[in-house]
């Protein structure tokens, strides 16, 4: 499998049968870790990326686009995907991205599209990164905790 379009999916929450419990509209943890993806459109209806769900998918590659309704990205969840080299695209929706979510990706640039810093987890992008952020936010992203010491460069986009 190198191509996965799950733009139409719904999923479905899982009981716990030994492998813990995953509620719905969730990409679960460590789900498709270290395959041989090399492009994945997410589902529009999920709400959250699980830790690791995408760690270490190094064929990867090109632009990522969140979902819109995406809440959170959790810890690791593409952490080591090196062959993302396009823009990430992460919506205003998002209000938690865990320790080194996107640590070892090497993007071209980001935008964020939230006006206000969401909370900055440790190594949660790469030191020197692009970011472009809504036009009037860049002081805030600029003077942010953790935003601030990682020798981010902010573009009013």
């Amino acid at each position: 499998l190198l191509h996965l379009d799950l733009s139409e999916a719904t999923i479905a929450e899982q009981e716990d049968v030994g492998f813990g419990h995953f509620p719905a509209n969730t990409i679960p943890e460590g789900s498709l870790n270290s395959t041989s993806l090399e492009s994945i459109v997410l589902p529009t209806s999920i709400m959250a990326i699980g830790n690791e769900a995408f760690a270490i998918c190094q064929s990867l590659a090109g632009d990522l686009t969140i979902p819109s309704g995406v809440l959170s990205i959790g810890s690791a969840a593409f952490i080591g995907c090196t062959g993302f080299t396009g823009l990430l695209t992460i919506p205003e929706s998002v209000t938690s991205i865990g320790e080194m979510a996107f640590s070892d990706c090497p993007f071209s640039a980001v935008r964020l599209l939230n006006p206000e810093p969401i909370p900055h987890s440790q190594n949660m992008f790469s030191t020197g990164m692009t970011f472009y952020v809504p036009t009037g936010s860049r002081a805030d992203y600029q003077a942010a905790e953790g935003w601030k010491d990682n020798e981010y460069t902010f573009i009013e986009d």
